[in-house]
């Protein structure tokens, strides 16, 4: 009789538990949602510039090397050029991006869980942000670039007024510049 009870009483326990889970799992997904800006299957634009490294007075092309634009069209994606840049293979002034590298950058959309400060809390120019060392803006939505923190594991972004410590994973991709985006 003893070991019945002891038998049910576990039962119960492990039901409670169950049930604990399946709340608190359910709870997070909800959370999860709730830190996505916009669906990246709704990005059509995607346009990323950043400040160059140090270039000299005679370097000239060196700005209009770091901005360019991804446009989608279906489901593929293209870097369109500038006119003052070479043709594409076939003819035309636009190539097939590399779905591997657009890819971080719709990682974008998904706010960190780290801490986060509103702008009223920082000071922009202490964190990199004026003037931002790169700037991302997707469809209607502006990233801008500062800094990487002390230990280099993260750097400050600036979305909607509020500042974001977002893995360092994206930065290397945007400095790359746009022929780190070509299909090759």
């Amino acid at each position: 009789m003893v070991k019945q009870a002891h038998l049910v009483a576990l039962a119960l326990a492990f039901l409670l538990l169950a049930t604990l889970i399946v709340i608190l799992h359910s709870g997070d997904s909800e959370d999860l949602r709730t830190h996505v800006l916009l669906d990246p299957e709704e990005v059509v634009r995607i346009e990323i510039q950043s400040t160059p490294a140090q270039t000299t007075p005679t370097d000239s092309s060196a700005q209009d090397e770091q901005a360019f634009v991804l446009q989608r069209e279906g489901d593929k994606w293209f870097l369109a050029q500038s006119p003052s840049t070479k043709t594409a293979a076939n003819g035309s002034d636009t190539w097939v991006a590399n779905d591997h590298r657009v890819a971080p950058i719709l990682k974008l959309l998904t706010l960190p869980q780290r801490q986060n400060y509103a702008l009223a809390e920082i000071d922009q120019q202490e964190l990199g942000l004026d003037p931002p060392r790169a700037r991302v803006q997707i469809n209607s939505l502006t990233f801008l670039f500062g800094d990487s923190t002390v230990d280099g594991n993260a750097r400050y972004v600036l979305v909607d007024n509020v500042v974001y410590l977002y893995p360092e994973f994206v930065y290397p991709l945007i400095r790359a510049g746009k022929d780190a985006f070509i299909n090759q």
